[in-house]
């Protein structure tokens, strides 16, 4: 009939959002390849040679150091570490902590002023092979140089691995494992910044000739696909008109492999860790792969304080983590500086470094250049000598002040919650929508952004295509044709335009989000009036096209749309209906309503007045409820229930039902708490009255009347541990294994999802065999069992970040019943969390109460939501500014929303590149 034609036309609509590959046009008769970096960090390889005096302490032995240097007894600084440190689950009950930051004269920061402790004269690395280059052309004669593993090339030049590659945590593995210290780093800085991408373009890449090599960043993060975080060969990444990194360099192909010659290399990163990777006479390795891919080492000169800020910068968490001695890093760092001194002081200010490169196939798109999107010149990206004096680079790290950059306008496809409220807001909430939809990816912490990851398909357009079908029959059934239908077609068996396009001016602008232009109008129209023709019944007809307006790209994704902005000539900011979309969507978690787009059609929502009118209206709704329940539902990753088990046998009680009821408690109290008392968003950790219904009360153990009222209030005793939405079955329950309970998961979950402070994964031959035997008749409570898992160093440190927290929960068992003893001892839950001690859950709560970063968590969280993207380095002063607007108003949600949704920080954008059909 029509259903094959129909098909295929919505094939063709959905075509740009299943599958763009677009590479960059190479010259007529060049060869271009493309990839994007799945790795970049220190080359710090090396054989049993390299560190004859051993290897640098751990955190606990420079720490007592430098404790003793404020004149604290050996045998105190002993007992010190021997209650807190070395027992990694214990809570911090003596003051070393507190004093560590200000170790060297027990006044002065040590990381703000290193030469207050004395230069530990860090072990460093010898031996014969190190990757790199001869930068400086002296070789063998200069003394202190290595032999290039690969190549055999005599005096390679890489101070930085002698500074560093002795330290644990930078200590190499065979390719293509990296150190652990520049793993981490990599994977939380990767997701938040652009991919770096690499294009190589000759004559014929499988000849010996010259070529070019470009190396740039992309608008677009990396793609990864599983859960080891491996990059996705050929995506398409896109490449702005005037990227920050713009490299190009001159080279030679021989034999498979290119070598550059030296130039100046930039690369941009968003992350806070490494803002900017910059080397002078940089020179590039490349060796093009049997598979495709990309292996390869950059050598050149680095800023040494650029590296160690990067350190100094996360201070006291950084050493604990990794055990790297900050201050001790400045010195090494600025004793093997070897090129670029300082035109007053003569001390060089920058070290040779190597870095090994692995990457793989790749489309790159780059944008077009336009008068309207060329980038100024950054006075920092054609440095000279003096971009390296420690005077300058000083002066750029306390006065920079980058303004928040424009993002990319793209779309994001609706997920499922979304897709079934704006059914319910156009259609009224008796119409079912079932079926399955394409799944959602969390980038970020956030479904909100990586809905601006995904497409559609093949398998998921069918499945859409179902969903749409049985919603359309829906609308025009008996049972709702009469309300859902604003007129009565001539006959039931013949087509009516009128009535088709009475019906379609109703429905379709909230569906798009917009106004139908007149040749959607047009198609809408006619293709409801063949398939009336071709099924002899008007209502089918109507059908038949309705699910053609849900399947279209124009309703499933969030397309965004730039214009120029009058105010600020140059610039770009999403059009009236985008904005309505992005506002609607970030306060109500739906499509505008008619009055949000009728705002949008008369230009008020463009005006200062008219946004702030609209956003106080929103904020006033009702449904503000949704909103908020919909973000909080993302940012606490209550997903996760959908594949939560319990051991049935030993938590007979946990069932699909408790499941559901654990969320809504959770999501009931912060509504209570944050719109209804309109309270502080902090004493969501510290109260203790939440709703119940008899299920939950059984769980926990608590009185709850069933007297058919379904949820009731209640609240804890005081006393009680029950307190806060940590302490609720929504968070116990969930960041714990089926069998039984685990303070490391809580503590990773209280870090990452509450504090918004990544932990790195465990290394893959970690064996947890001691800490999941609970039959262990030595280890008998969880506490003792984590203590002896912890004795290889390399765990020690992540876990002291998670365990001393989770351990505070450890009354809740797996399912979130209550209990005081474990194989018959009685539970210590002692814990600790960034320096505050506690001897509870409920002293948890205070302790998250109280933490700074719980709300700069939320105001991140809550700004990245909305924007639907991570925040770069470059929006860093935009969210501090957040930060104190949210505590001068009490840490209020609703100020915060206010704050952001008027702000032209969310509706700003680049320059428009393509926009769907």
């Amino acid at each position: 009939m029509i259903r094959a034609p129909f098909r295929h036309a919505l094939l063709q609509w959905l075509g740009p959002l299943v599958c763009v590959c677009l590479a960059v046009p190479a010259t007529s008769g060049a060869e271009t390849r493309s990839f994007v970096l799945a790795y970049f960090y220190p080359a710090n390889y090396y054989g049993a040679d390299t560190c004859p005096r051993g290897m640098n302490p751990f955190p606990d032995v420079f720490f007592k150091r430098d404790l003793k240097l404020l004149g604290v007894p050996q045998a105190k600084v002993n007992a010190m570490f021997d209650q807190d440190y070395k027992v990694q689950n214990g809570p911090t009950t003596t003051p070393w902590v507190s004093v560590v930051a200000t170790r060297g004269n027990g006044r002065d920061n040590v990381y703000l002023h290193p030469t207050t402790v004395p230069d530990a004269h860090l072990k460093p690395a010898v031996g014969r092979y190190g990757y790199g280059f001869d930068l400086d052309g002296k070789g063998v004669a200069r003394g202190r140089s290595y032999e290039d593993p690969d190549t055999h090339q005599l005096g390679i030049d890489n101070q930085l691995f002698r500074a560093t590659g002795c330290i644990p945590a930078y200590k190499g593995y065979p390719p293509p494992q990296p150190p652990l210290e520049t793993e981490y780093r990599w994977e939380i800085s990767r997701p938040s910044m652009g991919a770096w991408l690499i294009t190589i373009t000759g004559e014929d890449l499988s000849k010996d000739g010259d070529v070019t090599v470009s190396l740039m960043d992309s608008i677009d993060p990396v793609t990864s696909h599983d859960a080891n975080a491996r990059v996705q060969r050929d995506i398409t990444y896109r490449v702005a008109a005037q990227p920050a990194s713009n490299n190009v360099l001159r080279g030679k192909l021989t034999g498979g492999v290119i070598i550059t010659e030296p130039a100046t290399v930039t690369m941009q990163s968003d992350s806070y860790l490494q803002p900017r990777y910059h080397f002078l006479q940089a020179r590039l390795r490349l060796t093009l792969k049997a598979d495709g891919s990309l292996r390869g080492v950059l050598g050149g000169y680095q800023p040494w304080f650029d590296l160690y800020w990067s350190h100094a910068k996360v201070g006291y968490i950084d050493e604990r983590g990794f055990g790297v001695d900050a201050p001790a890093l400045y010195y090494a760092l600025r004793r093997y500086a070897d090129a670029y001194p300082d035109p007053q002081s003569g001390e060089k200010t920058a070290i040779s470094a190597a870095y090994l490169i692995d990457a793989v196939p790749a489309f790159v798109n780059r944008l077009a250049i336009t008068a309207n999107n060329v980038r100024p010149p950054d006075p920092q990206a054609s440095p000279g000598a003096t971009r390296f004096a420690l005077p300058v680079l000083l002066r750029t790290l306390w006065t920079k002040n980058v303004a928040a950059p424009a993002r990319t306008a793209g779309a994001r496809r609706l997920r499922p919650d979304q897709y079934r409220r704006i059914i319910a807001d156009v259609f009224g909430p008796s119409i079912d929508v079932s079926g399955r939809f394409e799944p959602d990816v969390r980038e970020a912490g956030l479904f909100a952004i990586g809905a601006g990851r995904v497409g559609v398909t093949a398998t998921g357009l069918e499945q859409y295509d179902a969903i749409a079908r049985g919603i359309a029959a829906q609308v025009v059934d008996e049972r709702h044709r009469e309300t859902l239908i604003p007129c009565r077609p001539r006959s039931a068996t013949l087509a009516d335009d009128a009535c088709a396009v009475q019906f379609f001016a109703k429905v379709a602008p909230l569906l798009y989000r917009r106004p139908l232009a007149a040749n959607e109008m047009q198609q809408a129209v006619a293709l409801a009036n063949a398939s009336a023709q071709a099924l002899g019944n008007f209502h089918d007809g109507l059908a038949t096209s309705l699910a053609g307006l849900l399947l279209s790209p124009q309703f499933l994704f969030r397309q965004e749309i730039a214009e120029p902005d009058p105010d600020q000539p140059g610039a770009y900011r999403l059009n009236a209906y985008s904005k309505a979309s992005q506002l609607s969507f970030f306060l109500w978690n739906t499509a505008p309503d008619r009055k949000l787009l009728a705002a949008a059609a008369s230009g008020r929502l463009n005006t200062s007045s008219g946004l702030a009118s609209e956003v106080e209206r929103m904020l006033g709704s009702p449904r503000l409820e949704a909103g908020v329940r919909a973000l909080f539902a993302d940012m606490l990753q209550f997903d996760l229930f959908d594949t939560l088990t319990k051991d049935a046998t030993i938590y007979p009680k946990w069932t699909a039902r408790v499941a559901q009821d654990a969320q809504e408690q959770t999501l009931r109290t912060i509504v209570e708490q944050l719109l209804a008392e309109q309270g502080d968003y902090r004493d969501l950790f510290t109260t203790r009255r939440t709703f119940l219904t008899p299920l939950l009360g059984s769980l926990y153990r608590v009185p709850v009347a069933q007297n058919g009222a379904g949820w009731q209030p209640y609240e804890f005793p005081a006393g009680d541990p029950r307190a806060g939405i940590q302490a609720q079955a929504s968070f116990v329950a969930l960041h714990s294994h089926p069998g039984l309970s685990s303070p490391t998961l809580r503590g990773k979950a209280l870090r990452e999802v509450l504090l918004c402070s990544p932990v790195p994964p465990p290394p893959g031959n970690v064996n947890f065999t001691v800490a999941q035997d609970t039959h262990n008749p030595n280890y008998r409570t969880m506490r003792e069992r984590l203590t002896a898992h912890r004795t290889d160093p390399t765990c020690a440190g992540c876990h002291k970040l998670m365990d001393p927290a989770g351990l505070a929960l450890e009354n809740f068992d797996s399912d979130a019943g209550f209990r005081q003893r474990e194989n018959g001892q009685r539970l210590d839950t002692r814990g600790e969390l960034d320096g505050m001690s506690f001897s509870d859950a409920a002293g948890l709560g205070r302790a998250l109460h109280d933490n700074p970063a719980t709300s700069s968590c939320l105001v991140r969280r809550v700004y990245t939501y909305a924007a639907g993207r991570a925040a770069g380095r470059q929006e860093l002063p935009w969210l501090r500014a957040l930060d104190q607007l949210f505590a001068d108003d009490g840490y209020r949600l609703p100020a915060l929303l206010r704050h952001i949704a008027s702000s032209s920080s969310l509706y700003r954008v680049a320059a428009p590149t393509e926009r769907l059909p």
